[in-house]
């Protein structure tokens, strides 16, 4: 389940990044955009998250959610959380 939570935040994150601007010669996100679609990203999934344009060039996206417990029902313990974050860098070359 964290494996899959660092997936969706990772791609939800590079979602993100899909919606750019070009100022002053340089492509950046923009960040309400990219916010919202790192956001729907994360909704499609089993998880919950939010998204938030840190800089000029990066997309920060955590993520949330429960692991249900297969043996753990066991001695109580039913569901575990998940948390996970993911990053995209937007690198420029020259």
């Amino acid at each position: 389940a964290t494996q899959e939570a660092r997936s969706i935040a990772a791609e939800a994150a590079r979602a993100g990044h899909q919606h750019l601007k070009l100022t002053n010669g340089h492509l950046n996100p923009k960040p309400d955009i990219a916010k919202q679609a790192a956001e729907k990203y994360v909704a499609a999934s089993r998880f919950h998250g939010t998204a938030r344009v840190i800089s000029s060039n990066i997309v920060e996206v955590e993520v949330t959610g429960k692991y249900t417990c297969v043996f753990l029902n066991v001695i109580g313990i039913t569901t575990l959380p998940v948390r996970a974050k993911g990053t995209s860098k937007l690198h420029h070359s020259s």
